[in-house]
């Protein structure tokens, strides 16, 4: 037999932070818990996963996502509730899944709550407001397999105890308050295929270690104060997708090793220290679709001929010593979404083909264009930004709903 007394525990602790009750309208939603009664059986509950036994089924999952904000047209949906709510629930043992994420749970992270959870293989918490650093029994969950405490206010460093969750496939820790250097235990993680903290205050270097997670698909440590060079083999992770490094303070060349990354599809090292000649390889690696290299010390070699094998989606050389007229290898793109090539030395016009691509944003400020636009340009439906200031375009230009800048340009 179930205990139903945590559920309604739960339910009647969050009712009266949001000052709710059973018997609100029929028009204000009550997100599924006005199904969680005493007259009815948990499995047949919303949000409420059971796994059937015969004579004996247990809940193994609680699936309360967006449960806060999807309570009722009336309820303010910047109200924070207490993390103490979750208390009852801590105590429901068969847990193998356990979603509260996007919920506003403001608070500390209950240490002795969440190592009651030993089966859990499943937990996201994101998008709430944990105040507290990352307790260290939640290291005591040996079965985690799927860990996000991304969009928090979460402190303190990141533990070398991390490295006992060697189950994990995905963690991230994105957009929290987090300090001091990654623990190179981290490379002890070898199931992982994502691995995100994008958006803290991390520093140092990018562990050597990581070069060990040979299933990794998913590396995101942008937005950090990470410094050294880029791990010369990281290419090893043959597996990898998305390699999104940018805005830190990364320098060295570029590794040679990334050429053997074959599927890989996202490279983002823009707003680092990175220097060197941009390899013409990385235009050969065909999957590559969004490819962002702009503010760094990388320069183009404007000599070399280019033949990519790749359909790019986006491009940014942003301040990357691009000279001559725009490359014309890229009328080959056709997929080609998003281009910047903004702070270069940029002559002649801008092209028909150009303009025949469609694109949906082209930011091409800092050059030495000149000319009128082609009216293809204007004709396009995707086009949503066009950013052409510090140039010399004249002549005629057609407005539209797309966002344009046009600073010490000639139109009338």
């Amino acid at each position: 037999m179930i205990k139903k007394k945590p559920f309604l525990q739960f339910k009647h602790l969050l009712f009266n932070e949001l000052k709710l009750n059973d018997t609100d309208s029929a028009d204000a939603s009550l997100g599924g818990l006005e199904s969680w009664n005493s007259s009815s059986s948990c499995c047949h509950w919303d949000l409420v996963i059971c796994h059937s036994r015969p004579g004996s089924p247990q809940v193994t999952g609680l699936n309360l996502s967006f449960l806060v904000p999807n309570l009722g047209p009336a309820f303010d949906q910047n109200v924070a509730v207490s993390s103490n709510l979750l208390i009852p629930l801590f105590s429901i043992r068969t847990l193998v899944l356990l979603d509260i994420s996007s919920n506003n749970i403001r608070g500390e992270i209950s240490a002795p709550g969440f190592a009651n959870l030993t089966r859990l293989l499943h937990l996201d918490m994101r998008e709430n407001s944990f105040n507290s650093s990352i307790p260290p029994q939640l290291f005591s969950l040996g079965h985690l397999q799927y860990l996000d405490m991304s969009s928090n206010s979460i402190q303190g460093s990141i533990s070398s105890d991390f490295r006992r969750l060697k189950k994990l496939t995905f963690l991230s820790l994105d957009e929290n308050f987090l300090h001091g250097e990654i623990p190179s235990e981290i490379g002890n993680l070898t199931e992982l295929k994502t691995l995100s903290f994008r958006q803290n205050k991390l520093c140092g270097g990018i562990p050597l270690s990581v070069v060990n997670l040979r299933n990794l698909e998913v590396l995101d440590l942008s937005n950090n104060s990470l410094s050294k060079e880029i791990p010369g083999d990281i290419g090893n992770l043959g597996n990898m997708s998305t390699l999104v490094l940018s805005k830190n303070q990364l320098k060295g060349e570029l590794p040679v090793s990334i050429r053997k990354m074959g599927e890989l599809k996202t490279l983002k090292l823009q707003n680092n220290l990175l220097s060197g000649e941009i390899p013409p390889w990385l235009f050969e690696l065909k999957e590559m679709k969004y490819l962002h290299l702009g503010e760094n010390g990388l320069t183009w070699n404007n000599s070399v001929r280019k033949t990519p094998r790749c359909m790019l989606a986006e491009l940014s050389l942003q301040s990357c010593g691009v000279s001559g007229q725009i490359p014309v290898w890229l009328s080959n793109q056709t997929g080609l979404v998003f281009l910047d090539l903004s702070e270069n030395e940029l002559v002649g016009t801008f092209l028909e083909w150009l303009a025949e691509l469609n694109l949906g944003g082209v930011i091409l400020s800092r050059n030495k264009l000149h000319g009128s636009l082609p009216p293809r340009l204007f004709q396009s439906k995707n086009l949503s930004i066009l950013v052409l200031s510090r140039n010399n375009f004249s002549g005629e230009f057609a407005r539209n709903s797309c966002r344009i800048f046009f600073d010490d340009s000639h139109f009338v």
